[in-house]
């Protein structure tokens, strides 16, 4: 278990980092006293954070198992989300 505070920040839509498993072991890992912080945004998939990227399908990284096809592209709102709570979380870390 971790004693150093983590932000984790995911795409409630993404298929790569699948955010439901995250959130049952957050859960846990918190309930234990981890300092860890988790945030979902709905509708949001991977590199939701990233700017300027397009919303497109990524057929080249298909799930092979599953055939599951990830889809990647900015989500403005949760990216400007995702920097205030970035920059609180640093301002918080950092000021201890």
């Amino acid at each position: 278990m971790t004693r150093i505070p983590v932000l984790v920040l995911i795409g409630a839509d993404d298929v790569w980092s699948k955010p439901v498993p995250c959130d049952a072991f957050i859960k846990d890992v918190t309930a234990k006293g981890a300092p860890v912080t988790f945030h979902m945004y709905p509708g949001a998939y991977h590199d939701f954070d990233y700017p300027n990227l397009p919303l497109r399908s990524r057929p080249e990284f298909t799930n092979p198992k599953t055939h599951i096809v990830p889809i990647t592209g900015t989500q403005p709102e949760a990216r400007d989300d995702a920097i205030e709570r970035v920059t609180a979380f640093l301002a918080k870390v950092f000021a201890s």
